[in-house]
């Protein structure tokens, strides 16, 4: 029996043959990229494997991070609180406009500087 589609016929063996091929080809495509894909596959997993095997030579190389870490927290706890402990108070107090000003621009005094006059030189017009 023939199925009328905006009033054209439509013969249902026809529909479901192309359905059939339409399939067929999406699975050869698919079956056709697998190497493609498979390779793409291999080559995420070999990255992912050779960033493991790095983080396992730079635990062995350098130690545990985190432990190095919190060595160097403690150590500069201690080198501060040390350092706290042996500093003398200052004399003078830095406001803290002086303390932004510092390092941005330093003001150099030079004793017994003499101003020298610039010279300017006439251009040779024998050139």
């Amino acid at each position: 029996m023939a199925l009328y589609i905006n009033g054209k016929r439509v013969n249902p063996i026809v529909s479901i043959l192309s359905t059939v091929a339409f399939v067929a080809m999406l699975v050869a495509a698919f079956v056709f990229l697998l190497p493609l894909i498979g390779g793409l596959i291999v080559v995420a997993l070999l990255a992912i494997l050779g960033l493991i095997g790095y983080g396992f030579y730079y635990r062995w190389r350098h130690g545990d991070p985190l432990e190095n870490l919190r060595k160097k927290m403690a150590e500069q706890a201690q080198q501060e609180a040390y350092g706290s402990m042996n500093a003398r108070p200052s004399t003078q107090k830095e406001t803290p406009r002086e303390f932004e000003k510092s390092g941005v621009r330093r003001k150099t005094e030079v004793e017994d500087a003499v101003v020298v006059d610039e010279v300017r030189r006439r251009p040779r017009s024998d050139l």
